[in-house]
């Protein structure tokens, strides 16, 4: 499905963690939309990878969604960046390195 999207857009309202549909979109190389708040912006940054808007501002979401639509360059440059950033960054793979390395740095402290 996010293969035949042009934009993954994603407007949380509340307080989340990474968002899984938000990388899954990103991965297959769509540009995203979503909002500031949680841990979204962990991942999306605005005008980098994706576009972020504030929380329940439908003006703001509906400018970004045809901001994207109409403006192919954009599209393509946020797209190419989010598909990176998840490769880099976001895989399964590297995410499971950076648990372990938190796992090993709070054993090794004795903190458990």
């Amino acid at each position: 499905m996010y293969c035949s999207a042009r934009i993954g857009v994603f407007p949380s309202k509340d307080k989340e963690g990474i968002l899984t549909t938000m990388l899954e979109g990103a991965s297959c190389g769509r540009p995203i939309i979503s909002t500031t708040v949680g841990r979204i912006p962990e991942f999306l940054k605005n005008e980098h990878n994706g576009l972020l808007v504030p929380p329940s501002d439908s003006k703001k979401l509906g400018e970004a969604i045809y901001r994207l639509l109409g403006d192919v360059l954009l599209r393509e440059k946020l797209s190419n960046q989010a598909r990176l950033d998840v490769l880099k960054n976001w895989s399964w793979e590297s995410q499971a390195i950076l648990l372990e390395r938190e796992y090993a740095s709070i054993v090794g402290s004795g903190d458990l």
